[in-house]
């Protein structure tokens, strides 16, 4: 796993936010270390996002718990990639 500001580029549907930009994924990069090395990966593949990195969120107690992403500043937890990765899509998609 590689960390990086950097996004890669894949062939996704975009989905923008009212306001008409990329909707915000924030994560925070020692969660993913520990918990979320395949998901980060995927993360910075999708062009239907704005990934931001954060060193510390200051959600320690989730942080060493579960895995979570912040979906337009909404925080979305999960025990696992896969359900990670289906709640956070629910919530860009508005459901």
């Amino acid at each position: 796993m590689v960390f990086s500001f950097l996004k890669k580029t894949s062939q996704e549907q975009v989905i923008m936010n009212d306001d008409g930009f990329l909707q915000p994924v924030m994560v925070c990069v020692s969660n993913m270390s520990l918990h979320g090395e395949n998901i980060y990966d995927e993360l910075l593949n999708r062009e239907d996002i704005e990934l931001i990195e954060e060193g510390c969120t200051s959600n320690c107690r989730i942080c060493d718990r579960s895995l979570f992403v912040i979906v337009n500043g909404k925080l979305i937890k999960a025990r696992n990639e896969d359900s990670l990765l289906e709640k956070m899509n629910q919530t860009l998609r508005g459901r």
